[in-house]
Order: structure tokens, then C-alpha cells, then sequence
């Protein structure tokens, strides 16, 4: 709560106004410091995963590089998986074209079990069914009791 309050005061000194832009920041950074999510990085290059978890919040962190034109999209959801946001994190790198990583928060409804969503890896303008896409099948398990 004082981070909160500490970026309202810096912002009124600062003199930006407390309309739409501000709002959309303060919500970000709530959803980052507030309420950590369990980040779980994920390999591209497996196809089916599966990850047994014990909380209702989660990042997914994803090497990408939407500089090349790809970017993940999520072409399938389970209705128990609701996507909260999806963001991307680039390297500290300053080379150009240099990769980073697709984040995807996800919130569960309570009393999950089991559910599963599915990436695909394309450019905007493909197809879901081209050949050249790379897909992932992530499933998640519930491990609460």
C-alpha cells in the first residue's frame, strides 16, 4: 500500500493528471507488486506440457521475439482459465532484434482441477493451421487441497 501511495504523490509532483493513463499505470503496477503470481517458464520447444500446482495465480513466461513478426497467441482456453493479461518482457539487451519473453498472466477459478490452454506461435496475418507455426499444449493440476 505505501508503494502505492508513493507513486500517487510522485505522480502529482510530477504533474500528471489522474485520468485514464494513470489509472491504467497504477493498475498494472498492482497487478506486478501486489499480487505476485507463481512464474512458471515454459520451454517452447515441448510441444505438451504439464505443470502440478498449489495456487490459483499465475505468470507464464515465454522466450519470443515479435521482431522477427511472431508473437504467441492463445488460440484455446478452458473455461476455468481465465486470462488476465498478456504482456511482453524484452531482454536488456540494446541490441536490435534481440528476443524476450511473452508473459501471460493467468487467474483460476476457485475450486479448479484441471485445466489447460493452448499457444500458438505465429505471425498476425497466418493461419492457426499453418504448418510452420509452433503450437504448445499446456495443462495444469491443481494440487490444493
Amino acid at each position: 500500500m505505501r508503494i502505492i501511495i508513493a507513486i500517487i504523490a510522485l505522480l502529482v509532483v510530477i504533474g500528471f493528471s489522474f485520468k485514464e493513463t494513470t489509472f491504467n499505470m497504477l493498475n498494472t503496477i498492482s497487478k506486478y507488486l501486489l499480487v505476485s503470481p507463481k512464474i512458471i517458464e515454459i520451454d517452447p520447444d515441448i510441444d505438451k506440457q504439464s505443470f502440478s500446482i498449489n495456487t490459483d495465480h499465475i505468470m507464464l513466461k515465454i522466450p519470443s521475439n515479435p521482431t522477427t513478426g511472431y508473437n504467441w497467441y492463445i488460440v484455446q482456453s478452458s473455461t476455468g482459465a481465465n486470462i488476465e493479461s498478456t504482456d511482453y518482457d524484452r531482454t536488456k539487451s540494446d541490441r536490435i532484434g534481440s528476443g524476450g519473453f511473452t508473459l501471460i498472466q493467468i487467474q483460476f477459478d476457485s475450486g479448479w482441477n484441471k485445466e489447460s490452454i493452448t499457444l500458438i506461435y505465429k505471425r498476425a496475418f497466418e493461419s492457426d493451421q499453418q504448418d510452420s507455426n509452433k503450437s504448445l499444449k499446456i495443462e495444469f493440476i491443481n494440487l490444493k487441497p
